[in-house]
């Protein structure tokens, strides 16, 4: 049924309509007598109640707002289209198919039996109900009665038990006022010591992927995806490398996983801070619930430092950042940015580049070019002459 509402929303849509507009046509017509007594004001009350309590996700904002206010208005209405239903489609079906017994329900399906007719489904339904429902009350008056006669043993039994109880689940309590789900992936953010060429950070990701590889079961791993370095155009908006010597690594895993992703992720740490210690790693597993409490950050907490000097605000990233990392409960930080790459400065006159037939973007890729083929014949003559 679940799966025929989402395949065809419009048509369970229109058939709740149609059977609203027909309770409301049939309630409007139905006799004083056989309409249900509803406290009108309670019912209207309640509802409004239990709807105003969802108005503060309104004021959400980032993933937050674009997560939780559906299922805030989801319930909403909800509530408001069980209280349109119960007020015209279930007083219907009351009058339809249960009627009761002017006389009390003790009498109910007595004219039937005397008549000689069987009682319908629901008014054997009614009988059978009633008379359990009625065996239900007188046990637990009787209950009532005893614990009222000795309220001392009585509040000492129920605190006592009611402690074991506690005692008993305290082992399988969760803390956590969003609890961890496992999200089936997670992701490395991987930066490899400042000056590495892109074929050198090429060789260091096919050796973590390695290492993730003989972390992860087989049967558990699903793909690896790794992003290196950054192309000079649009698409670097949408990744979080600042330089050809960073990457991300995405492992996915397979749905019937038997291993949390949590837990690969700690081994993975584990066994890169052993065998690689000259990279800088950072772990995310990119959840729903944790994007939701982050605002879509990275990390839960995140320190940010706006300055012009760039340098100056690099330098006063790293003195909070190797503080937090001395901390028990903290286990990895990073840093985004990274200023200490080597480059070059190029100053075009772009006047003279225009009178050779140079463009500023040919200039921009082919100067650093020249000086890679310049400097890579160098060093190999100086090597030569040093043999």
């Amino acid at each position: 049924m679940p799966r025929f509402a989402l395949r065809y929303p419009l048509f369970i849509i229109m058939l709740c309509l149609m059977a609203g507009l027909v309770g409301v046509v049939n309630v409007a017509q139905m006799p004083v007598d056989l309409f249900p007594d509803i406290d009108m004001p309670a019912v209207v009350a309640t509802t409004s109640t239990t709807s105003i309590v969802f108005f503060p996700v309104t004021f959400l904002s980032g993933i937050s707002k674009y997560i939780f206010t559906p299922l805030g208005l989801g319930v909403v209405f909800s509530i408001f289209a069980s209280y349109f239903f119960a007020m015209t489609v279930v007083p219907l079906f009351w009058a339809a198919f249960i009627r009761i017994d002017p006389r009390g329900c003790e009498k109910e399906g007595h004219t039937d039996t005397v008549e000689g007719r069987k009682p319908s489904f629901f008014k054997r339904l009614l009988i059978v109900f009633d008379a359990r429902f009625r065996r239900f009350l007188d046990g637990y008056g009787r209950l009532a009665y005893r614990v009222l006669q000795r309220p001392a043993w009585a509040a000492a039994a129920f605190l006592g038990g009611l402690a074991i109880i506690l005692l008993g689940l305290f082992p399988f309590l969760g803390r956590a006022y969003f609890p961890r789900t496992d999200p089936g992936q997670f992701v490395i953010n991987v930066r490899m010591p400042s000056g590495t060429r892109l074929e050198v950070s090429d060789q260091y990701v096919a050796r973590v992927e390695n290492v993730i590889r003989s972390v992860v079961k087989p049967r558990d791993l699903g793909m690896i995806v790794s992003n290196i370095g950054v192309y000079p155009g649009l698409s670097a908006i949408f990744t979080n490398n600042a330089s050809i010597h960073a990457a991300f690594v995405q492992t996915g895993l397979n749905d019937d996983h038997r291993i949390g992703s949590y837990e690969y992720m700690r081994r993975v740490q584990q066994k890169l801070s052993q065998e690689m210690p000259e990279l800088s790693t950072y772990f995310q597993a990119g959840g729903l619930v944790d994007g939701a409490i982050n605002q879509g950050l990275p990390a839960l907490i995140g320190i940010r430092i706006g300055s012009n000097d760039m340098e100056g605000a690099f330098a006063l990233a790293r003195n909070p950042a190797a503080e937090i990392r001395t901390m028990l409960n903290v286990s990895s930080v990073y840093i985004p940015q990274d200023l200490d790459y080597p480059g070059i400065a190029l100053n075009i006159d772009r006047e003279r580049a225009s009178l050779i037939g140079l463009s500023v973007i040919v200039t921009v890729f082919l100067v650093p070019a020249v000086y890679l083929v310049i400097h890579g014949r160098r060093e190999r003559k100086l090597a030569s002459a040093e043999e």
